[in-house]
């Protein structure tokens, strides 16, 4: 139970402290907003690309524009304040009416993994990791649930 713990808290940071050459953290800006609004069921646009969500876990918020269908931009803002950004590369696939799947790899080995719902405004995700205490190839994982709202 502790190492689940322990595993639970860890995944946010590791989110947050991702190494990579374009990438940077600095201390969020106060009173930052965005206009966001929630996505109508009738409405997909085509899908994800060319926009930008609002995705709301319980110990993070990120925000992430889909430049291309092999890539995205991400920000997160941990509890604390601190912002971590990047460009990654992904894959991506429409699975349903409404429903996206996206995966990327950081250059750090986190594996992001996101299916996005835009008819009921939800996102699932399974993070991947490095755990030198691991038995499991020395990896662990969580899944974390959150909620998606494209910006206005």
């Amino acid at each position: 139970m502790k190492k689940i713990s322990l595993c639970l808290l860890a995944t946010p940071l590791l989110l947050l402290s991702c190494k990579q050459g374009d990438s940077t953290t600095k201390g969020a800006e106060p009173n930052q907003t965005s206009e966001v609004t929630q996505t109508q069921s009738t409405q997909d646009h085509g899908g994800l690309i060319g926009q930008k969500g609002i995705l709301t876990y319980p110990d993070f918020k990120a925000e992430v524009t889909y430049l291309s269908e092999n890539q995205l931009h991400w920000k997160t803002t941990n509890a604390e304040g601190v912002v971590s950004e990047g460009t990654e590369t992904m894959s991506y696939k429409k699975i349903g009416d409404h429903l996206f799947f996206i995966n990327w790899i950081e250059r750090d080995g986190l594996t992001v993994s996101q299916v996005i719902d835009m008819q009921k405004g939800s996102v699932d995700a399974f993070l991947s990791y490095a755990d030198e205490t691991s038995s499991q190839g020395k990896r662990s994982a969580n899944f974390i649930q959150g909620t998606f709202q494209l910006v206005k």
